[in-house]
């Protein structure tokens, strides 16, 4: 796992756009365009879905680009609560 971070973020600055989750395929779509231009990864939010919307959202923009660094925000989740559905490459709490 730590080797895959460090390929990943190799270089001193990071892009990582965060894109608010409204449903599966606009949150590929955005993931597949900050792909294309060059960012690091994404981080996805739920402001307008539930944690459990945001996770399948997650699996579907992973299984989209798999190569591609992904980590969630989940609001409303407290991060000293159980984050055991929480497979992802990053959390932010």
């Amino acid at each position: 796992m730590l080797s895959r971070f460090r390929q990943v973020f190799s270089h001193r600055h990071v892009i990582l756009p965060v894109i608010h989750v409204q449903n599966a395929p606009q949150a590929a779509r955005n993931a597949k365009l900050a792909h294309e231009l060059g960012c690091d990864g994404v981080f996805l939010i739920n402001h307008g879905v539930s944690h459990q919307m945001l996770m399948k959202v997650h699996a579907h923009v992973a299984l989209a680009l798999p190569d591609f660094w992904i980590g969630i925000n989940s609001l409303g989740r407290s991060p000293t609560g159980p984050m055991s559905d929480a497979w992802t490459d990053g959390l932010w709490v």
